[in-house]
């Protein structure tokens, strides 16, 4: 009996993080020294790498934000009565 296991990378070195965002890895690079992002070293290693659950937080703070903003936004408009 032959199991298919889907094996999926939890953590990503900077260039597949930066793929996962869809951003450059410039942009990623500024993200952490903003401090939005941070990297994980293991253990015994000198990698420092990104954990998908903190890439996929981050865009979920992004969407927030964003909608946050919108609101906001909107609040701030004059009000337009009809007549």
């Amino acid at each position: 009996m032959e199991i298919n296991r889907v094996i999926t990378k939890r953590l990503l070195n900077q260039k597949e993080a930066a793929a996962y965002l869809g951003i450059s890895v410039r942009q990623l690079e500024y993200l952490v020294h903003d401090g939005r992002l941070s990297r994980t070293r293991l253990p015994d290693t000198s990698k420092r790498l990104f954990d998908v659950f903190d890439l996929d937080a981050l865009v979920e703070q992004s969407k927030n934000s964003r909608a946050t903003k919108k609101v906001t936004a909107r609040l701030n408009e004059p009000l337009a009565l009809k007549r």
